[in-house]
């Protein structure tokens, strides 16, 4: 359900509406993805971002990888095994293209995923001089803004450096991939190539931004938005809610196993499995 259709591209959205959300979006006041993304206290300008490496380079590009403990096939096909994978092939192209600064923010949910150790251990053994890592406490708004470019792969950081004005660079096949504007790559040749950002086109057009806003708007309400009266949206709990929750949820099962059949995506979910 988070994929965009056409249809939800052309929806008439109010401005109001979209402004509002987009606003408390990038201060950090949405969910729990903004909370650890853009509440961060300590900001970037171009300056301090390149006083980070030994020189300045042809271009400073941000590197978004996703939490490794994600599915990348989540939302279809994908070129790696893993979002592992995915980094560490990627980290090894950028120590070669050595004419771009590359800045590396870490995915703001890994804590939750409890990614740090994993992280850490291959982020020590990187030892380049044109790629910086940037630590949790960096405001990513500020990061985005000053820079020339962004890659990842699928995330919803697509929606977020295009509405701030930044090409991005991601894979062909995500759930954005109906819009045009962002450069896409398709298969690993391509996607190393592109990398080099030789006659990349920078620019972002007031109607993409105007687009990747309403998105952003649009992704909240299926991303995070539930119907379902028993299985509730637990990404922007506390661990101390989510203890309470589950604790809820048991009780409740106990007392009538049946009341499982009762749940929204209970019922969706018996229903994509049998039409298979």
């Amino acid at each position: 359900k988070y994929s965009f259709t056409k249809k939800d591209l052309k929806k008439k959205i109010s401005n109001i509406k979209i402004n509002n959300f987009v606003n408390k979006k990038f201060k950090g006041l949405t969910d729990r993805d903004s909370k650890r993304a853009h509440k961060q206290k300590y900001f970037f300008d171009r300056y301090k971002l390149e006083k980070l490496f030994p020189q300045k380079k042809r271009h400073l590009v941000l590197f978004c990888p996703h939490v490794f403990s994600d599915s990348c096939s989540a939302t279809g096909k994908f070129l790696y095994r893993d979002y592992f994978d995915y980094y560490i092939k990627t980290i090894n192209i950028l120590k070669k293209i050595e004419d771009i600064n590359w800045i590396i923010k870490m995915h703001p949910n890994r804590e939750f995923y409890n990614e740090y150790e994993v992280s850490k251990k291959f982020n020590d053994k990187i030892k380049s001089d044109n790629i910086q890592i940037l630590s949790d406490k960096c405001n990513t708004l500020s990061v985005i803004k000053n820079v020339d470019a962004v890659v990842t792969a699928k995330g919803s950081i697509i929606i977020e450096a295009t509405a701030l004005g930044k090409k991005v660079l991601a894979y062909k096949y995500n759930r954005f991939e109906k819009c045009n504007f962002f450069s896409k790559y398709s298969n690993e040749k391509e996607y190393f190539n592109k990398l080099k950002f030789k006659n990349f086109n920078f620019k972002v057009s007031r109607k993409d931004r105007e687009l990747a806003r309403k998105l952003l708007y649009q992704y909240s309400l299926k991303a995070y938005k539930t119907n379902d009266n028993l299985l509730k949206d637990e990404r922007n709990k506390t661990k101390k809610q989510l203890n309470q929750y589950y604790n809820n949820l048991l009780q409740t099962l106990k007392k009538n196993k049946n009341v499982i059949y009762e749940s929204v995506y209970y019922r969706n979910l018996k229903k994509k499995v049998l039409s298979k």
